[in-house]
């Protein structure tokens, strides 16, 4: 299984490789700024910093603000570029509760959150045959961000995975299992496009990424079928072998994010020494949004958390936004 995943990132590290010749000061930024590989995820796309776990009426209202302004925005290119933001964004907060609280009544805010964003994209999704008809440099942007996004998203679902209880790794798996299936759908299309070079390599990477992603979950996922019949038909050393299943893959997990950081600091070193190709890498990788790495833990360091007041798990409105939960207009 851990074969596969590095198998994935490394399609995404070496296709996205730019075959211009890098500049000095891109190469001094590259190998001096250790934030931009957090940072820059999107292009161009900037997205609201979390610094707390939001109650849910501030989760009703974001929702209400997300529709209003999708409702006026008429472009298609530019309406799917705010439907990508806003559904980063919602992975952004599911990331933080994740890393922030181990209350389960909280916790089931990021599985809210990650469904929020999958009809976001499921939404893009839908309408790509208004926006695939545009060209021109914001298509093109847009395109790039929506291949990186979807491979972003992967860590985001491995990062839930390692932290929500089992109760709520069920529930999340079905909103996985779709976010899976429209990624490839949408990376099909794109595929069939007349794209740029350049962007035809940022499909082609998060595509077979996508592919590779699909088998390992699916692996997983049928060994977790497995256990759980077992379990429901009384086996009780299923109960063990469902949490060793489950420590396995947060290892090994661990284990890819920890050898892509080692690489990291490999080029950099390489990059310092003149290495030109180690700095062509390093681009790629700062440009790519480096997905690996745990983005929402680096830009926040070591910023202390306040707890969540018990009061918000009585506010008016509800945990989720499913109450303002009408359909985007296209």
């Amino acid at each position: 299984m851990i074969k596969r995943m590095f198998l994935g990132m490394g399609l995404l590290l070496f296709v996205l490789a730019p075959l211009s010749f890098v500049g000095a000061q891109d190469i001094a930024d590259t190998t001096s700024a250790d934030a931009e590989f957090a940072e820059e995820v999107l292009e161009e796309i900037v997205v609201e910093e979390v610094t707390e776990i939001p109650s849910g009426f501030n989760v009703f209202w974001r929702g209400v603000k997300e529709r209003v302004a999708l409702t006026f925005t008429f472009d298609p290119v530019k309406k799917a570029e705010k439907q990508l933001e806003y559904a980063e964004e919602r992975m952004n907060i599911a990331e933080y509760i994740a890393e922030h609280t181990e209350d389960e009544a909280v916790q089931e805010r990021a599985e809210q959150m990650m469904e929020r964003a999958n009809k976001l994209m499921e939404k893009v999704n839908e309408n790509k045959d208004k926006w695939i008809e545009k060209s021109g440099a914001r298509f093109d942007r847009l395109v790039k961000n929506l291949s990186e996004y979807e491979v972003r998203r992967e860590a985001v679902f491995d990062k839930l995975e390692e932290k929500l209880p089992e109760q709520a790794r069920e529930r999340l798996e079905k909103i996985h299992d779709k976010a899976i299936e429209r990624s490839e759908r949408l990376m099909e299309r794109l595929g069939d496009e007349d794209l740029s070079e350049e962007v035809k390599e940022h499909v082609e990477a998060a595509k077979a990424y996508v592919q590779e992603r699909r088998e390992e979950v699916k692996e997983y996922r049928e060994e977790q079928k497995e256990l759980r019949e077992r379990l429901k038909d009384g086996d009780e050393d299923a109960k063990e072998e469902l949490k060793d299943l489950h420590d396995e893959r947060v290892e090994e997990i661990q284990e890819q994010r920890e050898e892509m950081q080692g690489r990291v600091e490999e080029l950099r070193e390489e990059a310092t020494d003149g290495d030109v190709g180690a700095r062509l890498q390093l681009r790629a990788m700062r440009e790519a949004g480096e997905q690996v790495r745990e983005q929402t833990q680096e830009r926040l360091g070591d910023r202390e958390y306040d707890e969540l007041d018990d009061s918000s798990n009585d506010d008016n409105g509800d945990d989720s936004d499913d109450d303002f939960d009408g359909e985007d207009n296209d």
